[in-house]
Order: C-alpha cells, then structure tokens, then sequence
C-alpha cells in the first residue's frame, strides 16, 4: 500500500478552486473558432508596410475566415488544432500618389502544422483594379513578413489566452495567481503610459479652478484626396495602422474615442463627411475634467487636400507640447503610413 501523500497523481486529491479534473489530468476540450476569428481580425487588420521610395500599404478589412479551431487539455499539457482559410483587403499608394489601389490577400492554410515562416500568402490586386507592381511588391515582401509576425503571436496567444480557462487551477496556482494580480496590473498600467512618450506634466488643478488657455491653429497639406483623408481620421483599422497603438473609435456623434492606449481622449460633436470634425479633446496629462475643442476642416485643392487645425482651450503651459504632438503623432505617421506626402513640417 502506498504511503500517505504517494502514488498516481490522478488519484490524489488536493482543495480546489472546484471539484473536477484534478490535476488537469483527464481529457477537456474547448471550442476556440469564435475567438481565433475575432483573433485573427484583431491582429492583421493593425498590419502596415511603408517604404519612402515606394509608398504604403495596409490591411483594411478580414473578408472572410472560414475553418475551425478546437484546444484539449490532456495530462496537464494544452493541444491546439486549427485549420483557416483566410481572405483580406488592403490599400495602398504610391509615394506623392493621390490614387489608392485596392489589393486582395489569400492564406489558404493557416493550421497549427505549419509554422508561420512557411506560411503561403498571396497578395493580389481586385479584379477591376489597374494593378502597381510596386506595390505588391512592397505587400509581397515587407506585408508579409508583418502579417507572418502577426500570425506567430495568434499562435501564442491561442494557447496563452484562449486555452487559460481550459486547465482548472490547482491549489497552488490559485495562491501564485493572487499574489502576481496586483504586479501585473501595475505592469500593463505602466507599458499603457509608456506606449506613447508623455509630454511635459500640467500643474494639477482642482475641477472648476480657472485655468490659463490658448487657441492653436495649423494648416497642413497632404498628396491625397479629402475622402481618403477623411477615412483615414475616422475609420478605426485606419487609425490602429498610423496610431500604432490600442484604439477606441466609434467615429459618430456623441460617441467617445481614445487613442494611444487612452493617453488622447475625448468625444466626437460634429461630423460633416469629408469636409470637417469637431471633438472635445484632451490629453491625460491636462487638469482633471479640462477638454479643448478640436475642429479640422478639410479642403480640396490642386496638390491634394489642405487640413486646418483649430484648437480652443488649450492649456497654456501645454500649448507646444500639443503643437508637436500633433505633428509627431498624428500627421508625420499618416504621411509615412499611407504615402500622403513627404513634406513633414506643417504651416503655421
């Protein structure tokens, strides 16, 4: 007879959490396709490629993801089998370009057999459209290193993520887990703060106390249409590529929005298709409850389309700091992005 606290571990019994599964031991098995499709979605349509002497590109929309994706737990270890069929849109321009190229993109096998290097992606031009060898090309190469890239981490977080509620914690774990929550939640806090380098702190001010502002207005010019310039301020995949960051947007009015991981947040007052957008903006380092009134105003002209920037309430003591930002995290990057123009100093 064995002694106490010895033997197969599947016949001993520890607390729990729950009382089933002991030791993940025995076979469980998850339905993971809804979650791998939003997955999938989530993670290529942030997908950009730019190269000054080409031009850019970028994943619009997942067309269609069809295929299934199941993960088992079997004696403590996680198993995942996945098998899709995936089809995507992209755009692109040519550097100083005003003509956008609408692309398809094909992966005929994305399973768990193939690791993503090996991954056959092919990149394509729609049926009607006049095709640039430049860049498919540039998707060819670059967009299909970024999408290889992509994939590897839906891997990972497949078995990370999805497959978390599939193993049942032991006592142990659980103890490990309380313990770590609070480092952890510290930890993403601080890399949400430092995903977009801060700008110089405001003095804090209580809510209602009188505070100092400015107007600041800017006019910047970009080698592309207003209906494209338009889409690229307010459609959300649009904003994931030249933001490089987390993105809440619901472009309508009275909806909120918040960019770079919530350091830029505000609400959505007016919108006019093309021509202009007003929000109440501001940025996390401003006074408690203090919005400025950002109002853009787009007109088509000969070279492309001229932006106008207006700006009440500003912080006066944050004035520069906006004025960079602007430039350093919304139009440089939408210039780079999408090819809209290389002239990267605006007019004041």
């Amino acid at each position: 007879m064995a002694k106490w606290g010895e033997g197969d571990p599947r016949w001993i019994v520890e607390e729990r959490p729950d009382a089933h599964n002991v030791n993940n031991w025995h076979w469980s098995e998850k339905d993971a396709t809804e979650w791998s499709k939003k997955e999938i979605k989530r993670l290529l349509v942030d997908v950009s490629v730019c190269d000054d002497n080409i031009g850019a590109a970028y994943v619009t929309d997942i067309v269609s993801c069809e295929g299934e994706a199941t993960i088992n737990n079997r004696k403590k270890k996680i198993i995942c089998f996945y098998e899709f069929e995936v089809r995507a849109s992209w755009n692109g321009s040519m550097t100083g370009s005003n003509t956008v190229y609408e692309g398809e993109l094909f992966i005929p096998n994305l399973s768990e057999e193939q690791s993503p290097e090996d991954l056959d992606i092919q990149i394509s031009f729609k049926k009607d459209q006049q095709p640039c060898r430049e860049l498919k090309e540039l998707m060819r190469l670059k967009g299909s290193e970024k999408i290889r890239n992509k994939l590897s981490v839906f891997a990972e977080n497949l078995r990370r993520d999805c497959a978390a509620t599939l193993q049942v914690p032991t006592k142990d774990s659980a103890k490990a887990s309380n313990g770590n929550k609070g480092k952890n939640v510290a930890s993403n806090f601080k890399q949400q703060l430092n995903a977009v380098p801060s700008t110089p702190a405001a003095p804090t001010s209580a809510v209602g106390a009188k505070i100092h502002t400015q107007k600041l207005v800017m006019t910047v010019q970009f080698k592309t249409n207003a209906v494209e310039l338009y889409k690229t301020l307010v459609e959300q995949p649009r904003i994931s590529a030249w933001s490089r960051s987390d993105v809440k947007s619901n472009a309508q009015v009275n909806q909120e929005f918040a960019f770079f991981g919530g350091n830029v947040t505000g609400t959505y007052t007016q919108m006019e298709e093309n021509s202009k957008i007003v929000m109440r903006w501001r940025q996390k380092t401003w006074p408690a409850a203090h919005y400025s009134t950002a109002t853009l105003t787009f007109t088509q002209n000969e070279d492309g389309t001229e932006l106008k920037l207006e700006q009440t309430g500003v912080p006066e003591n944050s004035v520069e700091a906006t004025k960079s930002g602007w430039h350093q995290y919304y139009w440089n990057p939408i210039k780079h992005t999408f090819g809209f123009g290389t002239d990267l100093v605006g007019v004041f």
